[in-house]
């Protein structure tokens, strides 16, 4: 049976809403969106991908910043951002959670879990519930993220975004809004981002918009979630 987006979301679902996570559809980035508000200005997202190589394998990584702009690592935005969850276990505990790789004489650290084996997914989940708080708490990390001229300019960029949203202050003759949603996104968030990005004077494209009002419309939901 082959592990699909789909599949694996659904199996997480229940497990990481209980954590605080918000599931996004995204058809872009990951193989699935998990979001949450860590405080009132710090966004952490956990990106799921599946193997390649293999039909029900699946890893994931951990995306932290003051912008739920997922996955993004340019200019200075620093790489610790977004970390593997292997490398955030200690020695001693990759051997405990992957004893058959320890026996085969090697340190695992690019870990990846069955999506249909009920005790790696209970595997999983003790793992994130272990290492989330070593990423949310490293004060270096969070320190180069306030740091950060691009994190800056990101932060203000979806600012600027949400508020035209919610003003419905959209230009006329936009040309890269789509004509429908995408991943459940209402259009008004596509006018929003394409809108302020031309107000900043940036030249933009369809992607760039389709990113830009999705990290907008993750991180409203985030930030009003009931």
């Amino acid at each position: 049976m082959k592990l699909t987006k789909n599949k694996l979301c659904n199996i997480l679902k229940p497990h990481l809403h209980k954590m605080g996570y918000i599931w996004f559809k995204d058809s872009y980035i990951t193989d699935g969106c998990f979001c949450k508000l860590v405080d009132s200005n710090l966004y952490l997202s956990l990106c799921l991908n599946i193997s390649r190589y293999s039909s029900s394998l699946f890893t994931a990584d951990y995306y932290i910043s003051t912008t739920n702009t997922i996955a993004c690592i340019y200019g200075d935005i620093p790489k610790g951002c977004y970390k593997r969850i292997g490398f955030l276990l200690t020695d001693d505990e990759l051997k405990l959670y992957f004893p058959k790789e320890y026996s085969l004489g090697y340190k695992p650290k690019d870990v990846w879990w069955s999506g249909f084996v009920e005790n790696e997914i209970s595997n999983f989940i003790q793992i994130i519930q272990l290492t989330e708080s070593r990423i949310t708490t490293d004060t270096a990390l969070l320190q180069e993220i306030l740091n950060s001229k691009t994190i800056s300019d990101l932060q203000i960029r979806s600012k600027v975004t949400k508020e035209i949203f919610r003003q419905e202050n959209f230009l006329d003759n936009l040309e890269y809004t789509p004509s429908k949603e995408i991943d459940n996104i209402p259009i008004n968030w596509f006018k929003a981002a394409e809108t302020s990005l031309k107000k900043f004077n940036i030249k933009c494209n369809k992607q760039m918009v389709i990113n830009l009002a999705s990290t907008s419309y993750r991180e409203y939901t985030l930030e009003h979630k009931s």
